[in-house]
């Protein structure tokens, strides 16, 4: 199995295994497989064929009730589920309408960024722009950030969540996030 990510739960009593086909897997922490991840966020059939393009648990969270939302899971076409847990039957789906290159969770899981590339449609042709929408963990769209460049390939959050490096092309943007209560408002 060709792997393209890798994750550590927060306490550390599990890693997921992300394939090349958009599978995760779960195993404890001394190697011996679980279980699979549900994906609910795919077209039924489409599982295990569409690459993924992000996994990201929120470390956080000592809530042991598993009511917050923590794991989020994002594929190469735009599907997004945000889970409570590895085993979670009921996340919430987010479809971004993104080529999806990559997702973070802000450092106080408030917020999950998902980077990708979104077709502008254009007199002569289609071009692709990169895009940052930021997301609350229970599904709505706070806010989109449009980001020039030609490839937008990788987000990460400053550790204390008030600003966001981008790399695009052959540069890294730094945007700085100003947080309202309810809402996340960016400033490039």
């Amino acid at each position: 199995t060709q792997l393209a990510f890798i994750e550590w739960s927060p306490d550390g009593k599990c890693i997921l295994f992300c394939t090349l086909n958009g599978e995760v897997h779960v195993y404890d922490n001394e190697g011996i497989y679980s279980h699979r991840c549900p994906i609910y966020c795919l077209d039924s059939g489409t599982e295990g064929t569409v690459a993924i393009a992000g996994i990201d648990w929120y470390i956080g969270a000592s809530n042991s009730d598993n009511q917050v939302p923590t794991l989020c899971v994002g594929f190469e076409n735009g599907r997004v589920q945000v889970m409570r847990s590895d085993s979670d039957d009921k996340p919430v789906l987010i479809d971004t309408q993104l080529r999806c290159t990559g997702l973070k969770w802000d450092p106080n899981g408030q917020t999950v960024a998902i980077a990708g590339m979104q077709t502008q449609a254009g007199a002569a042709a289609d071009r692709e722009m990169g895009v940052v929408q930021f997301y609350a963990p229970t599904g709505p769209l706070l806010r989109t950030l449009r980001v020039p460049g030609n490839n937008l390939r990788s987000i990460a959050w400053e550790g204390n969540g008030l600003r966001l490096a981008l790399a695009v092309d052959s540069h890294i943007f730094f945007d700085s996030i100003h947080q309202r209560v309810g809402e996340i408002t960016p400033k490039v």
